[in-house]
């Protein structure tokens, strides 16, 4: 997606008609470029057109497909209900989004083609708009009714991928370089959907190493980690950190020194079979897949509370894994240099993730072919 220019690139106002535009998130036709752009009236013969085997057959194969390499789908983003490929998404460079990052967002994958836990995440992305004044412009099923047709623009790929990232991002909108949220009339709303690309298996069967970063999770007085906001350097920062690490993950403190969360991920520790993960007044974000794990942990046979770490805690582990809604659960095994347990993946963390599989299994069933993640055995 680029941010548009002054010269004739920047994005249709809500409502225009240009390219095919109209005020809803109904439809898509085939740009001059290949991708999907959203049409109006005519948008479900056109559908049924672009979706036709003899539009892909007509187009020659790329250099890869030729070489067998497996072929590289494109991304398909919504902007304000416009929906098109990445070189033609575009919003304003007046966008507060993009001047101050005033935002919310939320990531959301996909089991048999449907959101997973979809009311959930929009719940919360509720909740983090409400905490920054911002009114979000659509409900749960309209929000879900241009996530479902983004979806369908990138499933009418050929060969494209079953199982999808999605991530919705909502700003404050268009509006004069000022910080008063009255500049800005109507929100923004940004849908990617891309392929779903899960860790490779032996991220699951061997676990992996983290870092405790030295950046500290942001202060709850400041910009305060219950929002989910598109502001997001304090994580970024730490989990760059990380990579110069050469750590999978960071791990990052409160102002307290106390455990929080990760750059992306929820943190627990395994001590003499009973899991801890740090309570929300730790400065972290309420996980939906933490929440999920809470929830499915009775029936694993395993017990969940929630209490202060300290670095101590992580490194006298018996065991350590790692939640995020893409990602699942990941077992930890090294924290720094300090090896966790026996340095494998252990029983609670295998417990758990199966039950977390079959739980997700139970959830989709009659959604189509889920995606078949690793399950530690």
């Amino acid at each position: 997606m680029r941010v548009a220019g002054a010269a004739g690139t920047s994005a249709p106002e809500p409502g225009s008609a240009a390219r095919g535009t109209s005020s809803r998130c109904g439809g898509f036709r085939i740009s001059t470029s290949g991708y999907p752009v959203r049409d109006g009236p005519l948008a479900s013969r056109r559908r049924a057109r672009y979706a036709s085997p003899f539009v892909a057959a007509a187009r020659p194969p790329s250099a890869a497909a030729v070489r067998g390499e497996p072929r590289a789908m494109p991304v398909i983003i919504n902007v304000n209900g416009r929906i098109t490929g990445e070189a033609e998404a575009a919003v304003s460079p007046l966008d507060h989004g993009f001047l101050y990052g005033e935002g919310v967002y939320e990531v959301v994958r996909t089991y048999g083609r449907s959101p997973f836990l979809f009311d959930r995440h929009m719940e919360r992305l509720r909740g983090s708009a409400g905490r920054i004044a911002m009114a979000l412009p659509f409900d749960h099923g309209e929000f879900e009714r241009c996530v479902r047709e983004t979806c369908d623009a990138f499933w009418a790929q050929p060969d494209a991928s079953d199982e999808v990232y999605i991530r919705i991002l909502v700003t404050r909108g268009v509006g004069d370089i000022s910080y008063n949220p009255a500049a800005c009339h109507s929100p923004t709303v940004v849908i990617i959907v891309k392929p779903l690309q899960l860790p490779p298996p032996e991220v699951y069967e061997a676990g992996v190493r983290v870092a405790i970063a030295g950046i500290i999770r942001n202060h709850p007085g400041s910009v305060s980690p219950r929002i989910k906001s598109n502001n997001l350097l304090n994580n970024a920062l730490a989990a760059q950190e990380a990579y110069r690490l050469g750590a999978f993950e960071a791990i990052m403190r409160n102002y307290r020194n106390e455990i929080s969360e990760g750059s992306i991920s929820t943190v627990f520790v395994v001590k003499d079979g009973a899991v801890t993960t740090p309570p929300l007044d730790a400065g972290l974000l309420a996980g939906i897949t933490r929440a999920f794990v809470l929830e499915v942990a009775p029936a694993a046979g395993v017990t969940i509370r929630e209490n202060v770490l300290q670095d101590a805690d992580l490194f006298g582990a018996d065991e350590c894994f790692l939640t995020s809604s893409t990602q699942e659960i990941i077992p930890v095994v090294r924290v720094d240099d300090a090896t966790i347990g026996n340095g494998r993946p252990g029983p609670v963390t295998k417990r758990l993730h199966a039950e977390y599989r079959r739980r997700v299994a139970e959830l989709t069933r009659g959604w189509g072919a889920a995606a078949a993640g690793t399950v530690l055995e």
